[in-house]
């Protein structure tokens, strides 16, 4: 996983990209809960990724489901966390701009599992051997 902060190009209001850590928290921050245990990189983890504290206010939006942030976030209500590849999509097509060159990243990952005696045949087979190829494709 990839992260970074993101806000509509409405919202960014002739700002310079790309911004500081500490200029992104004087922004209205949009949070996303989420339940334990924790899926979901917040805005703590990513200003102590990049080796700031994060600010501490109380009157920011939070939301219980990325896609609300999302929404939230391309509406110009403030500045969200971003996932690549989830958004970017919407920065290719100018939806978002992203604010930092600076992401965080996360040792989680995706595991492929087949059944016993399944990996060399039927659909599993199949798709393992695509993802495989698409893994090779992107890494090069």
């Amino acid at each position: 996983e990839e992260v970074f902060p993101v806000c509509s190009p409405a919202y960014l209001a002739g700002r310079n990209l790309p911004l500081a850590p500490d200029e992104i928290a004087t922004l209205r921050l949009l949070h996303l809960r989420s339940n334990p245990p924790q899926r979901w990189f917040d805005w703590s983890d990513w200003f102590t990724g990049v080796g700031i504290q994060a600010p501490v206010r109380h009157q920011e939006l939070t939301f219980n489901n990325y896609q609300m942030v999302l929404q939230a976030v391309l509406l110009g209500q403030g500045v969200g966390l971003g996932w690549a590849p989830l958004v970017n999509e919407l920065i290719e097509q100018g939806a978002l701009v992203r604010l930092s060159e600076q992401p965080i990243y996360s040792s989680r990952g995706y595991h492929l599992v087949t059944p016993p005696g399944e990996q060399e045949k039927g659909y599993a087979h199949i798709i393992a051997t695509w993802l495989k190829a698409e893994l090779q494709r992107k890494s090069h």
